[in-house]
C-alpha cells in the first residue's frame, strides 16, 4: 500500500473557516442578498406584528381583568340588592299577613253585627205584627168589659166633683172637705153645681 496516496495534508483551523465563510455567505457576492432582505423584512414585520399582537393580548388581559373584577362587584351588589328585596318582601308578606287577619277578624264582627241587626229587625218586625193582629183584638175585648160593667153615673159624677173640690179648696180650709167625704152620693147629686 502506498501511504503517500492516502496521506492527507492538513488545512489549518482558521483557514478552514475562511474558506467556508464566503461559501455560507454567498460565495464571494459582496453587499446585500436579495432573498436575505426579503426574509429580514419579513421577520421584522412579523416581530412588528408579534409585539402588537402581545401589547393587545396584555390590554386585552387588562380588560378581562377590569370586566371581571367589575362582574365580581356587580354580582356581590345584586346579591345585595337581592337580599334586600327578599327582606321587603318577607316584611310586606308579614304585613300583608297582619293585614289580612285584621281584616278578617273585621268581616267576622261585621258579620256578627250584620246577624244580630237582622235577628233584631226580624224580632221588632214579629212584635210589630203581633201587637198589629192583637190591636183589634184588644180593642174588642176593652169594648166588651167596659160595656159589660154597669156604670153608676151618680158615682162618677160624685168622685169629679168631689175631686174638683179637692183641688180648689185650700189646705187651711179642710172642714169642708171633711163635710164633703161624708156626704151621701144622692146629697151630692142633689146638690147645685157651683162655679169653682
Amino acid at each position: 500500500m502506498n501511504t503517500t496516496l492516502f496521506r492527507t495534508r492538513r488545512i489549518p483551523l482558521p483557514v478552514g473557516v475562511l474558506i467556508t465563510l464566503p461559501w455560507l455567505g454567498g460565495c464571494g457576492r459582496t453587499g446585500p442578498h436579495p432573498e436575505g432582505e426579503k426574509l429580514r423584512e419579513t421577520a421584522d414585520a412579523c416581530l412588528r406584528q408579534q409585539a402588537a399582537q402581545n401589547e393587545r393580548i396584555v390590554e386585552l388581559s387588562r380588560e378581562l381583568a377590569t370586566g371581571a373584577k367589575e362582574l365580581v362587584e356587580a354580582d356581590a351588589q345584586s346579591r345585595q340588592d337581592f337580599l334586600g328585596l327578599q327582606r321587603n318582601l318577607e316584611s310586606s308578606r308579614t304585613q300583608i299577613d297582619r293585614q289580612k287577619t285584621a281584616l278578617d277578624q273585621e268581616r267576622r264582627e261585621i258579620a256578627q253585627d250584620r246577624r244580630w241587626d237582622s235577628l233584631t229587625a226580624t224580632g221588632l218586625m214579629t212584635l210589630g205584627l203581633v201587637l198589629a193582629a192583637l190591636s183589634p183584638l184588644l180593642l174588642a175585648a176593652f169594648a166588651v168589659y167596659t160595656t159589660g160593667k154597669p156604670q153608676d153615673t151618680a158615682e162618677t159624677a160624685q168622685g169629679l166633683f168631689v175631686e174638683e173640690i179637692l183641688l180648689s179648696v185650700d189646705d187651711s180650709r179642710s172642714p169642708p172637705a171633711a163635710l164633703l167625704t161624708e156626704a151621701s152620693p144622692k146629697q151630692l147629686a142633689s146638690t147645685p153645681d157651683t162655679p169653682a
